[in-house]
């Protein structure tokens, strides 16, 4: 009985001392680590898919990913350039 005490009390303190998941603005806010946490991610993408800091890792490379979009699109637009094609006469 006793025995079987201890199990229980020694997996719930496991259980216990996993690391907090970083939230996504964090790794929005570190990029080597977001890019560190991703590589780790890829060696194992079925356990990825349910690990809080691949998703937050992730969802903050996507989030990245869109930001620097819009910055090319807004600069394309602030420096004129060309639109190809919409101005055509026919």
């Amino acid at each position: 009985m006793i025995k079987r005490v201890s199990i229980v009390l020694c997996a719930v303190a496991l259980a216990g001392c996993e690391a907090e998941a970083k939230n996504v603005d964090f790794y929005m806010e570190n990029p080597q680590e977001r890019e560190s946490v991703l590589e780790e991610c890829k060696k194992d993408i079925a356990e990825a898919m349910e690990d809080d800091n691949c998703i937050n890792a992730n969802a903050a490379a996507n989030r990245v990913a869109e930001e620097r979009r819009d910055d090319a699109w807004e600069l394309e637009s602030d420096l004129g350039a060309p639109n190809l094609g919409a101005d055509k006469e026919e």
